[in-house]
């Protein structure tokens, strides 16, 4: 039975470092997506619409038309970066950390049971 136990400890702690390599792989994913999300918010910001130089630009399928749709689309495509990382953060990491919690927990049930019958 000792040896029974202790492969199991040796399989939760090669299961644990796997999750915990796993979960610092995801964390620089989230930080990825939020980075990107801040830097297409400071390009949006780049593109100042209506133009100041007056109303040749305005109207349809003018120059204007371009830099709305570019501003417009920038904002929309850092919005999804950012919900995106909130997601990763708010369901993956936080239920990978809670897993991570519980296998350790397992591992200690586990080394007690071992010291249990191995002292005995």
């Amino acid at each position: 039975p000792s040896v029974i136990l202790m492969e199991c400890f040796v399989a939760w702690k090669v299961i644990m470092k796997q999750l915990i390599a796993y979960l610092e792989g995801v964390m620089v994913l989230m930080d990825i997506h939020n980075s990107t999300a801040e830097e297409l918010t400071k390009l949006g910001a780049i593109v100042q619409v209506p133009f100041r130089a007056g109303n040749q630009f305005l109207g349809e399928r003018a120059a204007g038309d371009i830099y709305y749709n570019i501003r417009d689309k920038t904002c929309v495509i850092a919005n999804q970066h950012a919900n995106l990382g909130r997601t990763i953060d708010s369901s993956i990491v936080q239920r990978l950390q809670n897993l991570r919690t519980e296998i350790k927990a397992h591992i200690k049930v586990c080394l007690r049971w071992y010291h249990i019958l191995v002292c005995q």
